[in-house]
Formats: C-alpha cells, structure tokens, sequence
C-alpha cells in the first residue's frame, strides 16, 4: 500500500524504471504553478465546457473527436474532483526520471493528442461537420 502513513511510499514494479509512488500534486503538470489551485480549478472547469459546447454543437462528430474530448473531460474531472476534495491532485505513477503521473493525467494527454491529430489530418472527415 502506497499513500500517507504507509509502510513503503514506493512499490517497484520493474526495477526503479517502472513503480508506484504517493506523490501529492499540489500545481499543474509538472508541479507547475503551485498554490494556484482554485485558478486551476477553474481553468479545467471553462475548458471542459468549451469541449462539451463544441461535442455536443457539432453534427455527427466523427469519432476521433468524440474519443478525444471525452479523454480530455475525463481526465480533467478526475483530477478536478481530487484538487476540490484534497486540495491536490494525487500522482502514483512513476517512469523512470519523469514526473509522477496519474491515469487521469494520461487521459488528458492521449485525448489532446488525438485531437490534435484528427484536426491536423482527417480534415476530409471533417469537412462534414456541421456546428448545429
């Protein structure tokens, strides 16, 4: 068990490459603007919206899209709802020499990425979105 008060704040799963490790994020990515909390928590909120305006504004979304916001808006309230109930973001994930993550992290990470490339490279599909 991992987290405050337990007996090893680190289990290794592959060597020191891979583990878990109670980390308490009390910034952005990174542990970037720290003490900014309730901006943050604001910020995810507006993004959020804008994302689900645009979801639910768009006619037949193609599925890269819809995929990709629902990851991002994920994401985001899962690390919104431990920053509003803790006052930070629990991490646990550590690879090697990065920055303790979580899943919502990644969630948020894989659906900007998909969403960068569907607006960057499927604008074909695109060109039968229409905003309702």
């Amino acid at each position: 068990m991992i987290g405050p008060g337990a007996s090893a704040p680190r289990i290794e799963i592959v060597g020191a490459w891979i583990a878990l490790e109670y980390a308490e994020n009390r910034g952005a990515a990174f542990g970037l603007l720290v003490g900014l909390g309730p901006v943050l928590a604001v910020g995810s909120i507006a993004v959020v919206a804008v994302l689900l305006l645009h979801e639910w504004r768009t006619v037949n979304p193609p599925l890269w899209q819809t995929v990709g916001i629902g990851a991002i808006v994920g994401g985001a309230a899962g690390n919104l709802i431990d920053r509003v109930r803790l006052g930070y973001v629990i991490d646990y994930v550590a690879i090697g020499a990065w920055p303790n993550f979580n899943v919502a992290d990644s969630a948020i990470t894989l659906g900007v990425a998909l969403a960068i490339w569907g607006w960057l490279y499927c604008r074909d599909e695109q060109s039968d979105v229409q905003m309702r």
